[in-house]
């Protein structure tokens, strides 16, 4: 039997998600800053955010960005860096089984790490409709592409962004989440 996969379900995700928009504005605006550093043009860093959509790989896919791009490069930085999410995948399937392939693997396309343990959390609390997890993540994608356009224009008015730290925004990044781990 599929579990319920509603428009209820997706709101509530995003409900639980919205906690976290603070956080996800000053990430995918400092990646906004740092991406027009690295020579991306406003449109670049937006469609990258929108379609990469993953915060740690995109910053490591910064570090070694060069003139011209190694696509191998940044593939291979993408790819380690999303690797984890094999198993967060993994974790859903009892409660994704029985969903049409679309829904399930759509699902996956805006599966993170914080509205993971958001929906893992609230489905043992007995939150048992799937589209919980596409919801949050929605949301996370739409703050994270927003804050990084956000981020990139503001960064043309800031200058370099070495003077207030933000190039170690990557460094830090690992740190915190090592700590909280």
């Amino acid at each position: 039997m599929s579990p319920p996969f509603t428009l209820r379900g997706a709101s509530h995700g995003a409900r639980a998600a919205l906690v976290l928009a603070p956080s996800i504005v000053i990430y995918g605006a400092t990646f906004g800053v740092l991406a027009g550093v690295a020579g991306l043009n406003l449109v670049e860093a937006t469609v990258m955010s929108a379609v990469v959509c993953a915060g740690a790989a995109q910053f490591a896919a910064l570090q070694i960005w060069a003139d011209p791009v190694s696509w191998i490069g940044v593939g291979f930085a993408s790819l380690a860096m999303n690797a984890r999410y094999l198993l967060f995948g993994a974790t859903l399937r009892p409660w994704f089984e029985g969903l049409a392939p679309l829904r399930a693997y759509g699902s996956l396309f805006f599966l993170y790490d914080a509205n993971w343990a958001i929906a893992i959390r609230d489905h043992q609390s007995g939150q048992r409709d799937a589209a919980h997890l596409i919801g949050g993540g929605l949301l996370m994608c739409a703050i994270w592409t927003a804050s990084t356009a956000l981020g990139h224009g503001f960064g043309r008015l800031l200058g370099d962004p070495r003077k207030y730290g933000l190039d170690f925004m990557l460094v830090a990044f690992f740190a915190t989440t090592a700590v909280a781990v």
